[in-house]
């Protein structure tokens, strides 16, 4: 997985979207995240809870949720897919053939 944000910028960005979470305000933590690549999102959502995960994955559009689902390692990924009902997992695949 290769990272293009610094650790600097990686500890802004995860103290922005954890005052989102906790405020209540999930849906402005896609424009916190929207612009950055694939494996930096995957990176963010390694350090986050399942909770804060499932809150950041599940405003993801498909084909950016298909992207990260990729470059998540295996546990992180097992949980995100866990959390998951079978039209959204049935979503993500479908954008990974195309």
């Amino acid at each position: 997985m290769t990272r293009l944000i610094q650790d600097k910028d990686m500890e802004e960005i995860l103290e922005n979207l954890r005052d989102l979470i906790d405020s209540g305000q999930t849906t402005f933590t896609l424009p916190v995240i929207a612009d950055l690549h694939p494996s930096d999102i995957a990176e963010i959502l390694s350090h986050l809870n399942e909770e804060e995960r499932r809150a950041v994955f599940s405003i993801l559009p498909p084909e950016k949720g298909s992207e990260v689902l990729v470059e998540l390692q295996e546990n992180v990924a097992e949980d995100v897919l866990a959390e998951m009902d079978n039209k959204q997992i049935a979503r993500m695949v479908n954008q990974m053939d195309s």
